[in-house]
């Protein structure tokens, strides 16, 4: 998961100062499952809200579950350019929520 600031700030990066004709990775370099990152989000990042994390397994769906090796992409590139995390996961979705929350109170 990588924050839309963090994501914006790598883009301009490679804009400004990437090499022409190279590909850059802008991501983080670690990797989570939505099971992992929901549980992330209830237990680390809004405790106080009591969520829990409901996993339903549909075993009548047809469709075949594959498994693959996993992968976390190379930013060794984008890094050398100076970009650089600045927002993890936990702050990142404090953020995104609470500016949800102060919009819709400006709804009301």
């Amino acid at each position: 998961m990588l924050y839309d600031t963090d994501a914006t700030l790598g883009f301009f990066i490679v804009l400004l100062k990437g090499k022409e004709g190279e590909a850059y990775n802008v991501a983080t370099d670690h990797e989570i499952s939505v099971i992992e990152l929901a549980q992330t989000l209830v237990e680390k990042v809004f405790p106080e809200r009591k969520l829990k994390v409901v996993k339903n397994i549909n075993k009548s769906n047809k469709c075949l579950r594959i498994e693959f090796a996993r992968t976390t992409v190379d930013i060794t590139k984008i890094k050398a350019l100076g970009w650089k995390l600045n927002f993890p996961i936990k702050e990142g979705f404090q953020r995104t929520v609470r500016s949800f929350e102060e919009d819709a109170g400006k709804i009301k």
